[in-house]
């Protein structure tokens, strides 16, 4: 219960922080600055969508969970609808000052970046999962040659030891 508080406290602390960075560049966009006047506040509010975007594939692959599945699935759905939102009101001013083509090479790049560490979770997550298999089959040799170590010695025993006392 604690891993699922500790992931759920990490991303409300990290959705704090991507509200407010939208809430800066959502004052820049109310006071029509041009967007390269707002690209510290744009810098920033990606790489707190970043940040959060981490945490939710985390808080996805983490299988320990102790919450629902359901209501686990619904605060995930919840948060990537915010930071949907929160894209298309940046996506739109970068329309309305006519720099369509940049939002677009920019919302590629942010999918094909957000695949790639999907994959390389997935592939860390199968190698662990392999690791685990590797390490539980070595126990098994272990504890089976331990086993066959004390039945061969009560066999022994067995014979020599009972046999001496007739």
């Amino acid at each position: 219960m604690r891993k699922d508080r500790a992931v759920i406290g990490e991303l409300a602390i990290l959705l704090k922080g991507l509200d407010s960075a939208f809430t800066l560049v959502k004052a820049g966009i109310d006071r029509k600055r041009s967007l390269d006047e707002m690209s510290n506040e744009i810098g920033s509010f990606f790489k707190k969508k970043e940040a959060v975007e981490d945490a939710i594939l985390k808080a996805k692959n983490n299988g320990d969970s102790e919450m629902s599945s359901l209501e686990e699935a619904r605060q995930i759905e919840e948060l990537e609808y915010q930071i949907e939102k929160q894209m298309e009101s940046i996506g739109r001013e970068y329309s309305r000052q006519g720099r369509s083509p940049a939002w677009s090479r920019i919302k590629a790049n942010s999918a094909r970046i957000q695949r790639e560490k999907e994959l390389k979770a997935k592939r860390k997550a199968e190698r662990n999962n392999e690791d685990d298999e590797l390490i539980k089959g070595l126990v098994l040799v272990f504890v089976s040659m331990v086993g066959a170590v004390a039945l061969i010695a009560g066999i022994v025993f067995l014979i020599f030891g009972a046999g001496s006392e007739i």
